[in-house]
């Protein structure tokens, strides 16, 4: 319901290309090539904006065709993925990178489909690929900067951070209970063991 909601807002809003909508403001835009769900390479024209990646089919399309929100996502390098995929090749597609989710989730994402509106969907992870390792660089950068600027993001990020400490807070409560147990459970044996030396020795001088 968000992702709908989020491109219902850009459509109605009339956020488009030409102008200054968002798009023309984007904080990063440009052609790459993006690995369809069919495993082909296609040329897409990409724009990043507002803490989400929005790619057209071309740069004269008003409205996006794909909206993929970037909270508590990644953006790694395909070297570093080991993507074992048709049609990714080390050699022929060297400035591979991928947005994904770190956790091993699915990317969440809004389409736009002609004739019936918006439609949710997800994939394993978005890859793309530059013309050069200055352009992958500068679009993992962006990426990550977006990322990291995220409200969502950080929001996801500080919750962790109270569950860490949380954790760690049960751990050091857990280890102060086990070594009062073994005080109070040595106590209980050194005073069980002197009762008994009295009541032995008490035992022997009474005739």
């Amino acid at each position: 319901e968000y992702l709908k909601a989020l491109y219902d807002r850009i459509v109605q809003n009339e956020i488009k290309m030409d102008g200054g909508g968002i798009f023309a403001k984007g904080a990063k835009q440009g052609y790459l090539k993006k690995m369809s769900d069919n495993m082909q390479w296609q040329f897409r024209w990409f724009v990043l904006s507002n803490n989400c990646l929005h790619y057209f089919d071309n740069e004269k399309q008003d409205r996006p065709t794909e909206i993929i929100p970037l909270e508590g996502l990644r953006v790694t390098r395909g070297s570093q993925m080991k993507l074992h995929i048709s049609g990714v090749s080390s050699h022929e597609h060297p400035f591979v990178f991928c947005v994904h989710d770190p956790d091993g989730g699915k990317v969440k994402s809004v389409r736009f489909v002609e004739g019936s509106g918006s439609k949710a969907g997800d994939r394993d992870r978005l890859t793309m690929c530059a013309s050069s390792p200055e352009e992958m660089e500068e679009w993992m950068e962006a990426i990550s900067l977006s990322i990291v600027g995220n409200p969502f993001h950080e929001i996801i990020k500080i919750k962790k951070e109270v569950l860490m400490k949380d954790k760690k807070r049960r751990r050091q409560l857990s280890k102060q209970v086990k070594a009062e147990r073994k005080v109070v459970k040595k106590t209980t044996q050194k005073v069980g063991k002197g009762l008994r030396v009295r009541e032995g020795s008490g035992g022997g001088r009474v005739r």
